[in-house]
């Protein structure tokens, strides 16, 4: 909870601009990511512990994957990729449009 108190003190240190310095905010931005990551562990930890104690192991289960399902969200993924690559690729030919001209 210390961790929670830091951040937060360091994010209005950033955002009311007390500290100019730009590691502050990433710090404070660093800092939260770690909490959260260390958050979300310990949800799953006691997640994981009281299902245990009820007699159901979330980790002893059988897993059938749906391959048509994964093949396809690969190709629409890729496809997605390559759209984006192509629009970065018209931007980046693109023109500056001259001010006064249009």
């Amino acid at each position: 909870m210390i961790l929670v108190g830091v951040a937060a003190l360091l994010g209005a240190a950033a955002g009311f601009g007390k500290f100019t310095a730009g590691w502050v905010a990433w710090g404070a931005a660093l800092l939260t990511l770690l909490i959260e990551i260390t958050f979300t562990v310990y949800r799953d930890a006691v997640r994981d512990l009281t299902l245990l104690g009820k007699g159901f192991d979330v980790w002893d289960r059988v897993v059938v994957t749906n391959w048509s399902v994964v093949g396809l969200f690969l190709v629409l993924f890729v496809a997605g990729l390559a759209v984006i690559g192509w629009l970065v690729s018209v931007v980046a030919r693109a023109q500056k449009v001259m001010e006064g001209a249009a």
